[in-house]
């Protein structure tokens, strides 16, 4: 009879995340499986290889924007609302963002991503969410007649690449949080005017 998991997926996958965040891809499965608290045959025996590991627990975590949104849906100011969803997703991003870079330097992440090619690979789904925040927001807005009617799935693209692009240059040290918000406010201003 097989013996019954006593350390739950999550943990293992959380203590993986923490030190390929902290180590590297070339993190030592030794110190994994010591943080999770179980041995490294177990990491073996659930995962495979190291690649699976890496790859399943670099999974991005579903961002939670409910508050955002109802804050938003508060705004009298358009551009206000706009700017309060956009900070929120700026947030999520940012924090995400050592992961992402970490996924996209794996040695296998264009095989893994070659075979999900014309979708967003479940690693990095979640983070796709936010386009549809910002989806509903346009269309929401137009049919208030706050917004004229355009093309809005092509304004969410550009909205979410731009928010992406800054998240990516303040983690590489190009640009500064402390800066965001006037910068934010301006994108806001250009998308929606």
């Amino acid at each position: 009879m097989p013996r019954k998991k006593s350390t739950p997926d999550e943990v293992i996958l959380n203590a993986a995340r923490e030190v390929f965040l902290e180590d590297g891809i070339g993190a030592s499965t030794k110190k994994i499986a010591a943080r999770a608290g179980v041995s490294e045959g177990v990491l073996f025996q659930r995962y495979g290889q190291k690649k699976a590991l890496f790859f399943k627990a670099m999974r991005l975590p579903a961002p939670d924007f409910a508050e955002s949104v109802r804050a938003s849906d508060r705004c009298i100011d358009i551009h206000e609302a706009l700017l309060m969803l956009a900070t929120s997703s700026l947030e999520y991003l940012r924090g995400v963002m050592p992961v992402v870079l970490l996924v996209l330097s794996h040695p296998s992440c264009q095989e893994v991503f070659r075979t999900h090619e014309g979708q967003a690979h479940e690693l990095l789904f979640e983070a796709f969410g936010i386009s549809r925040i910002f989806g509903d927001f346009f269309d929401k807005h137009v049919r208030t007649g706050n917004l004229r009617a355009r093309d809005y799935t092509t304004v969410t693209g550009i909205l979410f690449a731009t928010l992406l692009t800054r998240a990516l240059h303040e983690q590489i040290r190009l640009d500064h949080p402390e800066s965001s918000q006037a910068w934010l406010a301006t994108v806001v201003k250009v998308l929606i005017d």
